[in-house]
This record gives structure tokens, sequence and C-alpha cells, in this order.
């Protein structure tokens, strides 16, 4: 069986290097993005197998968390998202679930508790 390959899309390099040590130890094929743009990108080039998971944040410049997910979900692309944001308002989780996001975490947020969220996600997909 393969490893899951997560793609990781988050503005800040700190988030992004910790999650993607953090999912590595886990035994998970990783990619990083910087933005909702190199995320499409990197979905679009993800070859046959693609992506089995997105995280990603929310407040990113040029296109955030929700523009990603809606284009994705626009163009038929079912791949599970979960969430990553400091937005903690009850709207906020509302529209991103509704857009069609698997999952909502908050900042700050427990690594072991994130890994359990992306395995449970991955057990349902």
């Amino acid at each position: 069986m393969s490893m899951a390959k997560i793609l990781v899309v988050d503005d800040e390099a700190g988030i992004r290097e910790m999650l993607s040590d953090a999912l590595s130890l886990a035994g998970f094929e990783v990619d990083v993005a910087v933005d909702g743009f190199d995320a499409v990108r990197a979905v679009r080039e993800g070859g046959p197998d693609g992506v089995d998971l997105i995280i990603a944040d929310i407040n990113m410049p040029r296109m955030d968390g929700y523009e990603l997910l809606a284009r994705l979900r626009g163009q038929g692309n079912d791949t599970p998202v979960l969430m990553l944001t400091a937005r903690q308002e009850r709207g906020d989780v509302t529209h991103g679930l509704k857009l069609g996001a698997d999952d909502y975490v908050t900042k700050p947020f427990g690594l072991e508790e994130l890994i359990l969220r992306v395995n449970a996600i991955l057990r349902r997909s």
C-alpha cells in the first residue's frame, strides 16, 4: 500500500515546514504550496495518482482557502480538504463546510489531533 499524498497550502513558511515535518514523520508523502494558485497548479500537475488530501489555510494572499475550495469543487475535484485557520467565528466554519470542506481546524492546534483528523478523513475517502 502506498503512502497517502497530502498537499499543505499555507502562506506562512513556518506552518508549512512544521506540518510537512509532522506529516512526513507520521508516514505521509507531503507536498507544499504557498497559496491557492500554487495549490491549483500542484493539483493539476499531480499526475495520475493525484493528491489524497489537501490541508489549506484560509487567510492567504492572491487566492485564499475559500476561493481554492470553491475552484476545486467547481471543477468537479472532490479531493478531501481540511481547512486550517486562525478564524474561529461560527460563520467561517459554516461557510467552509458549505463550500465542501471535509473538516475544519482552528489555530493554535495540536499536531496529534491534526494527524488523527487527517487519518479519519482518509479512512472515509
